[in-house]
């Protein structure tokens, strides 16, 4: 590294959620391994009131332990408030000028929870246009959002447990929102008792116990495991305290496996790690924070005990989440495995948890990659982003690496776009069995996917189609009088279903019906864009 300058890395830890101790082990622990040799590292903590501090950055002073859990505003410098500016930060002390800290290479955001994890910060850098190490604004938020994250995710074909979703709106009673045809007010009422109860009966379908957890959370923070409706409510209001929306997951019965996740290099697909077993204390209930990072006998078996078949099946499911999400960087996919053996997908970290108790690291240098090189990679990927939004080049990219782009010619585009009209005008008009498709694509289910105006464009083609096939069928099912005996009766048979046949057709393309009318502006409404030499 003579004469060349370092790559500077500024680790920012702390934070304002309720994960503010585990981030600041998290720093803990990159900060002792990562390579100075390498990287010039700039420790910058974010206090729990939202503070920017310049900090010491002695691993030592951030362990995580039974007796004391770690802050920024322990290990913060004095009168040294941290400025970020558009690719640089700066100091501002009290009465002196605010000096600048150096133009920042990468951002190493060791955050866990809102205000950090949630895409909120991974925003504030791309407008700076700062390169930062991990998933992006868009994957941050569905990470965060178990609610979202797991709708997601289902889309996806991802096995997913039953679960509910406690709104606000639903819990206290009130009665704002939308209202059709009256007006907006706050009142509680009987309505908002109704809906308390269904929530109620909803959760109770699940099953005894469930997990009552916040929607937007992580370190297993408000979690609380529930035996029985008498205990339910007193554990939705615990977990209102850090969210609003609460979700409430059946129990499953299984091993909890874990499975760390990487960026593939240069746009290659997703690694995943070898699989671990969470092993929870004994005199642990749960898998819950004092279990997690606390409790001596909470350990991770690497590789986790299960078939080879099973294990393959979790690292396919954890790339599969990742990708998912277009997560970037690393995340940590948990997992249930049944005794059935069947494999039921739980949750995705998009940042997760670097202390020595948690699973990342261990997984990742079971598999062969010790933790300065697990560092070293995740850097060497953010500082290969593209500044400002990244989601649509990785997109991009993931698309080249599966063979998915193809040539922008104009000629190109207009054979894709000719070739999506045929094969639009071929669905609608030929495909037999469309009568069933219409009716599933207006279900509520349909709707869900937004696909309800299409199920209204079909009725008209596939009420066309019944009346051709029958005239159609009356002509077919009547002897051709040429062909057959030539008698009166049965030429009197034949043009009758030959005038059948062709008023259905008739009828059918009469321009002054107004379901033709609709098929047209909804079938070709992008003949105007297309050149009409191709038209």
């Amino acid at each position: 590294m003579t004469g060349q300058r370092k790559i500077r890395v500024a680790v920012v830890f702390g934070g304002r959620s309720t994960e503010h101790a585990v981030s600041c082990a998290s720093a803990g622990l990159v900060l002792s391994a990562i390579d100075r040799d390498r990287y010039d590292v700039l420790p910058i903590g974010i206090a729990t009131d939202g503070r920017w501090v310049l900090t010491s950055g002695d691993p030592g002073r951030l362990s995580l332990s039974a007796g004391s859990l770690p802050s920024v505003e322990s290990v913060e410098v004095p009168g040294a408030e941290i400025v970020p500016r558009a690719g640089s930060l700066s100091v501002s002390s009290p009465g002196s000028v605010p000096r600048d800290l150096g133009e920042v290479d990468v951002v190493l955001p060791l955050l866990h929870g809102t205000f950090g994890e949630d895409g909120t910060l991974q925003g504030l850098l791309e407008m700076t246009g700062t390169r930062y190490a991990g998933a992006g604004v868009f994957a941050s938020a569905a990470g965060m959002d178990k609610e979202y994250m797991k709708l997601i995710v289902a889309a996806r074909g991802l096995p997913v447990g039953r679960y509910v979703v406690v709104r606000d709106r639903d819990w206290s009673g009130g009665s704002v929102g939308c209202s059709v045809g009256g007006s907006v007010g706050g009142s509680v009422g009987s309505s908002g008792l109704g809906e308390r109860k269904r929530v109620l009966d909803e959760i109770a379908e699940l099953g005894w116990p469930v997990f009552v957890k916040p929607a937007r959370g992580g370190s297993s923070v408000g979690i609380t495991r529930v035996e029985g409706r008498a205990d339910l409510e007193s554990a939705i209001e615990a977990a209102r305290v850090h969210d609003p929306k609460v979700l409430v997951e059946a129990a499953v019965d299984g091993m909890e496996v874990e499975c760390a996740v990487l960026e593939g290099i240069d746009g290659g697909p997703p690694e995943a790690s070898l699989p671990g077993q969470v092993v929870v204390d004994p005199s642990s209930s749960f898998y819950d924070f004092q279990a997690k990072y606390l409790a001596a006998g909470t350990t991770m078996r690497i590789p986790a005990p299960i078939p080879a078949a099973a294990a393959a099946e979790v690292r396919r499911l954890a790339c599969a989440a990742f990708d998912a999400i277009s997560c970037e960087g690393l995340a940590r996919v948990d997992f249930f495995y049944t005794p059935a053996g069947r494999v039921v997908f739980n949750e995705i970290n998009t940042m997760p948890g670097m202390t020595p108790a948690s699973g990342f690291p261990m997984m990742w240098a079971a598999t062969g990659l010790p933790l300065p090189q697990l560092i070293d990679r995740i850097i060497q990927t953010a500082l290969r982003k593209r500044l400002g939004p990244r989601l649509r080049a990785a997109a991009r990219r993931r698309r080249a690496a599966a063979g998915g782009v193809r040539a922008k010619s104009p000629d190109a585009a207009r054979r894709r776009c000719l070739r999506a009209a045929m094969a639009t005008c071929c669905d609608g008009y030929l495909l037999p069995g469309l009568s069933p498709l219409t009716r599933a694509l207006k279900s509520a289910p349909g709707r869900n996917f937004g696909t309800e105006l299409l199920g209204t464009s079909m009725v008209a083609p596939v009420a066309g189609l019944r009346a051709v096939r029958a005239g159609r069928s009356l002509f077919s099912k009547t002897p051709n009088p040429v062909m057959a005996t030539l008698s009166p009766a049965a030429t009197a048979d034949w043009m009758a279903s030959s005038t059948a046949f062709t008023a259905s057709v008739a009828d059918f393309l009469s321009p002054n019906r107004p379901e033709i009318a609709s098929i047209r502006s909804r079938l070709f409404m992008f003949t105007p864009a297309v050149p009409p030499q191709v038209a």
